[in-house]
């Protein structure tokens, strides 16, 4: 089933009744405040390899990104300083490998 072009791939959670909007693309999972678009995750999965083509990278290590991990992800990123009510285009970076995650600072 096709999601609307208006949601553009994104997908809701709610966590703590906040909604959150996610989606995988290419290179990381993207996660969004519901408040404030801008302010945003990214990160970068432990299957990324450019080599292989995006359909069948999630079946090598046999990740599933779920809204469970949607979820973790999300809790991480709070309990490490992001606020998804503060208006920001700063995107807050994680990766996500070995079943852990970790917050990438430039």
């Amino acid at each position: 089933m096709a999601l609307p072009k208006k949601k553009n791939g994104f997908r809701s959670i709610i966590i703590n009744e906040q909604t959150f909007n996610w989606r995988i693309t290419d290179n990381y999972l993207d996660i969004r405040s519901g408040v404030f678009p801008e302010t945003k995750i990214h990160i970068a999965l432990e299957w990324i390899d450019h080599s292989i083509p995006f359909e069948e990278r999630s079946y090598l290590n046999n990740l599933q990104v779920t809204p469970r991990l949607v979820s973790e992800a999300i809790a991480f990123a709070l309990d490490n300083q992001w606020n998804p009510a503060i208006k920001t285009t700063h995107t807050f970076l994680l990766s996500y490998a070995g079943k852990s995650f970790s917050r990438i600072i430039y």
